[in-house]
């Protein structure tokens, strides 16, 4: 375990915020609130804390942190996330071998967030940056279901973000 393993809010977000501007500090700390609150990012104790009593982060939750934060700055609305499930999502995902992958730095591995035209959304982790491509193209020729019997999804938006780059910023 590193010198990092439990963080209250304010170490957590000034690992986040490297040059320890104080304005970009303030902000990152209310955006980590943010996050805690919609269950994006949790909590290694209660998430609802009294005074004098901090909410703690263990470590894998500043790789969650990263993906969030590059996602907000593509524009991704935490609304979505929260509806999406992303949270969850990466809770399960941070116990995967891409995840390990991602944070040794060995080999790339791609987040690929889509949108559909009713509001759902997928994600998927994995080597391949293009998974959702095919659900993007050929709209015409589009089967109506796929091989097991699901609904084709009519994806109209594809984020793909490499997960190991990302990984390589967190200060641990």
């Amino acid at each position: 375990m590193s010198k990092h393993s439990l963080m209250s809010v304010k170490h957590f977000s000034r690992l986040l915020v490297p040059d320890g501007n104080s304005a970009a500090l303030a902000k990152m700390m209310r955006q980590v609130r943010h996050w805690t609150a919609l269950d994006l990012l949790r909590t290694a104790g209660p998430k609802a804390t009294g005074t004098g009593v901090s909410r703690v982060y263990d470590e894998d939750e500043l790789y969650k942190a990263v993906i969030l934060e590059e996602l907000v700055r593509l524009g991704v609305p935490a609304a979505f996330l929260e509806e999406t499930e992303f949270g969850d999502w990466l809770q399960l995902n941070k116990t995967t071998e891409n995840w390990q992958y991602a944070k040794e730095g060995q080999i790339d591995i791609f987040l690929n967030l889509t949108s559909e035209a009713d509001g759902g959304g997928a994600m998927i982790m994995s080597e391949d940056p293009s998974k959702f491509l095919i659900f993007l193209n050929h709209a015409q020729n589009r089967p109506a279901s796929r091989n097991d019997g699901f609904p084709t999804p009519k994806y109209t938006s594809l984020i793909i973000i490499n997960v190991t780059a990302l990984f390589q910023r967190v200060p641990i």
